[in-house]
């Protein structure tokens, strides 16, 4: 999906008018940060223009040919600027612009006279569409591809020692984007940890909201090796000694002087893109995300069975969790055992 930008958008409506309260309103009722910023940034770019690169127009005088024009132009993010968007940012337009006019169909303001009057009350323009179906590939690192995505990183400057504790944090703990952007100082505490022979011991443990479930509290270890880079980035930044309960744990800025500002979710796959870059790695295949395949693949491949899997990477279902590990695994070739007696007289 396009990375969200700051954009002054030119609408046809005002925040202070019926449509521009309507807007509001449906994007204060999304409960996920991001994707309250995601949905923002896709209706702006919607509404400030039409089909063909024309003028904007009332939400109302919006057609099938402006919506078809604009999921399919060109991306706007600045890794992929003017490139074709891909199935998926596509269905991401789509089902932002569906669920705005069907919020829209269900809202009531009082017009000029004082009457309670919808303000939506035609077909949503996007009835009828069809989503794409977007390939599921999995992509893990190998030992070999981590060995010298992590060379490249530097140990002796802040921003190395930022950006280290960040993609250890991705993969020792196998979460998503926002769930280790989104994290504050406060969110970490020393605690007491069960493992599952109900032994106890002290260790470190962080607070997070994972994907759907932004209104529950989840907690769990931050692992030592994590905890340790973290603690050597914000120690040598020397923000260390100032942090706050509501301080981000990264931020844009290296310096503690300036002001925290919270490095968001798209700069974190930026950075991460910059450093496979630089390993001379597959920027294609490789993200940020594949770091939680990565992490899933080596726990699997070390051992550990698929239930405890499942929660540490919260599927509701262990079909999602068993889908999910059957994309990083290959599957045994037996028949390729009965036929070695017939043909190993090729082989050398």
């Amino acid at each position: 999906m396009d990375a969200p930008a700051t954009i002054t958008p030119t609408l046809a409506f005002t925040p202070d008018s019926p449509w521009g309260r309507c807007m509001a309103h449906f994007l204060q009722n999304l409960q996920s940060p991001n994707t309250r910023r995601n949905y923002n940034f896709t209706l702006a770019a919607f509404f400030s223009t039409s089909a063909n690169s024309g003028p904007p127009k009332m939400p109302d005088q919006y057609t099938r040919e402006d919506i078809l024009w604009f999921v399919h132009r060109t991306t706007d993010s600045p890794r992929s600027r003017g490139k074709l968007p891909s199935a998926s940012t596509i269905n991401a337009r789509q089902a932002t612009i569906s669920s705005f006019y069907r919020f829209a169909s269900s809202y009531t303001y009082a017009d000029a006279h004082g009457h309670i009057a919808v303000l939506y009350d035609h077909a949503n323009p996007t009835t009828g569409l069809s989503y794409r179906k977007v390939a599921r590939r999995y992509r893990a690192l190998s030992m070999d591809e981590l060995t010298r995505l992590f060379a490249v990183i530097p140990k002796d400057t802040i921003k190395g020692l930022r950006d280290r504790a960040i993609l250890l944090m991705y993969l020792y703990t196998a979460r998503r984007r926002s769930e280790i952007a989104n994290l504050r100082w406060g969110d970490l505490e020393e605690g007491i940890i069960v493992d599952k022979a109900g032994g106890r011991r002290m260790g470190f443990l962080y607070h997070f909201s994972g994907k759907g479930r932004q209104t529950i509290d989840d907690i769990t270890e931050l692992p030592l090796p994590a905890k340790e880079a973290l603690d050597r980035y914000l120690t040598a930044s020397g923000r260390r000694a100032t942090l706050r309960p509501e301080s981000p744990l990264f931020t844009s800025s290296l310096h503690p002087s300036r002001a925290e500002k919270l490095l968001l979710g798209d700069s974190i796959a930026f950075i991460m893109k910059e450093y496979v870059r630089k390993a001379g790695l597959d920027t294609e295949r490789i993200t940020l995300h594949s770091l939680r395949h990565t992490a899933t693949q080596l726990r699997y491949g070390a051992g550990e069975d698929i239930l405890s899997l499942q929660n540490l990477l919260r599927h509701e279902s262990l079909d999602t969790t068993r889908r999910y590990l059957e994309g990083l695994m290959g599957t045994a070739d037996e028949g390729a055992k009965l036929l070695e007696a017939r043909i190993k007289q090729f082989s050398g």
